[in-house]
């Protein structure tokens, strides 16, 4: 059960850094000591950087687009 502890801490502090590694490590003193607080706190902060993770990659934000754009129109004045 240990290694398998270890592996999902280490595997979410490669996804989401060390505050993943944080969090989960949160949860599992949680789980094993029996506070409720600290298993709160350590889910609450994986649920936040999974959605911060997913909105950051979901859309192009608007001056990423742009700034493709302009690229492209710079790449075609040069090839012209």
């Amino acid at each position: 059960m240990p290694w398998i502890t270890l592996f999902l801490e280490q595997l979410l502090q490669w996804k989401l850094g060390f505050m993943g590694g944080v969090s989960a490590s949160l949860m599992a003193a949680g789980i094993k000591l029996g506070n409720t607080k600290c298993l709160i706190v350590g889910c609450v902060m994986l649920a936040l950087l999974l959605g911060s993770a997913h909105d950051s990659h979901a859309t192009p934000s608007t001056h990423q687009k742009s700034a493709r754009v302009a690229g492209l129109s710079q790449f075609e004045a040069e090839n012209a």
